[in-house]
């Protein structure tokens, strides 16, 4: 489901996987949807599952972000590398315990959202 040129930029192959992982997530819920509507799975499952998979697309957006050189955090960390190594260390440390902490949230309240959808629509 994934395709891009032979000779393309990181810019459009992080598009070509975001399209993919996007895709797949909306077949996953409309097959779902059909399988609750025929009373094959309760919607309850359907909520832990949609939560689920917005959970994964965050994270893995915030990986995007987090790691790309594109963005922000990892060009902050590249020029701190210019007044030493200690300092990119400590840079580099911070920035990974900023997004473990986003990560850490964003499962609890995937956790939370699947547990809430089970027990609500069920």
């Amino acid at each position: 489901m994934v395709r891009t040129k032979r000779i393309c930029h990181t810019e459009n192959l992080l598009r070509a996987l975001l399209l993919g992982t996007g895709e797949v997530s909306v077949f996953i819920l409309i097959a779902l949807a059909v399988m609750a509507h025929f009373d094959w799975i309760t919607w309850g499952v359907f909520g832990a599952v949609f939560a689920g998979l917005a959970a994964g697309v965050i994270i893995g957006q915030g990986t995007e972000y987090f790691t790309s050189d594109e963005y922000g955090p990892t060009r902050g960390i590249a020029k701190t590398a210019n007044s030493g190594p200690a300092t990119t260390i400590i840079e580099g440390f911070a920035v990974g315990m900023f997004f473990n902490m986003g990560t850490a949230v964003t499962v609890v309240m995937g956790i939370h959202c699947s547990l809430w959808t089970g027990r609500r629509i069920s």
